[in-house]
């Protein structure tokens, strides 16, 4: 239940990510499209939905266009059709692995642009698995550390979740309390949180880790990654980059 080495990582791919949402609501709105396509449309049994939502209103989303998200990825709308959830893996320079996430209208258009993005940066696309095998997938829950919080309580949340499988607790952060599981667990152990009157959940989402970080030596190379990664994040189609660099 110690710290562990990859917290760290863990925290900052979670900051830079939640300090692009109020500038992404149209991928937010994606989000909720896909979510409502693949689970259907009630958030109270589609677990991703009900994330998805949540991050739109933190945003400041409003009701109308969530609803209208929802409407078009349920099938109410043939709008929610036409979008296709993707996945590149990619290189950069400096042994940098990329698996990028996205949701398009149009396949040829985004392929393109992001071979495009990579080129100015020395990179390029790579075929399907070429990079995959560098990341583990983890189910990650986010629990508020309240004002009152101790060892006791950090113990018995450890023993309550026994029985539903969890990996491990985190508690270095002030804040928050990281605990991972198997993606298999992730849906119930994040409602046994949510539904408890004792925690309060911040979050929940199956997320990639790097099983081994890159850190990048060469300025040259550092500098044509970063701007490779300031690109990607801001196009459009693309709703999420992980990389193996530090």
């Amino acid at each position: 239940m110690a710290g562990h080495n990859k917290w760290s990582k863990i925290k900052r791919q979670k900051a830079v990510k939640d300090g692009r949402k109020a500038a992404n609501l149209a991928k937010l709105s994606k989000k909720i499209i896909l979510a409502a396509k693949s689970g259907g449309d009630d958030p109270k049994l589609n677990f991703k939905l009900r994330t998805a939502i949540d991050d739109a209103k933190e945003a400041g989303m409003s009701k109308s266009t969530i609803e209208g998200a929802i409407e078009k990825g349920s099938g109410s709308s043939n709008k929610g059709e036409q979008l296709k959830e993707v996945t590149y893996e990619a290189y950069l320079p400096g042994g940098v692995a990329l698996m990028i996430f996205a949701a398009t209208d149009n396949l040829k258009r985004t392929v393109q642009d992001i071979k495009c993005i990579l080129a100015r940066s020395e990179g390029s696309l790579g075929s399907a698995g070429c990079v995959a095998y560098l990341f583990d997938k983890f189910g990650h829950i986010f629990v508020k550390k309240d004002s009152d919080w101790t060892q006791d309580k950090e113990e018995k949340l450890f023993n309550d979740l026994l029985e539903l499988e969890l990996n491990d607790i985190y508690c270095d952060d002030e804040t928050e309390i990281l605990i991972t599981c198997n993606t298999d667990n992730l849906t119930e152990i994040s409602n046994y949180i949510e539904q408890s009157s004792e925690y309060e959940l911040i979050d929940a989402k199956v997320e990639l880790i790097a099983s081994a970080s890159v850190e990048i030596q060469d300025e040259e190379n550092l500098s044509l990654v970063e701007k490779a990664m300031d690109k990607l994040e801001d196009h459009e189609d693309i709703l999420e980059i992980i990389s193996n660099h530090t």
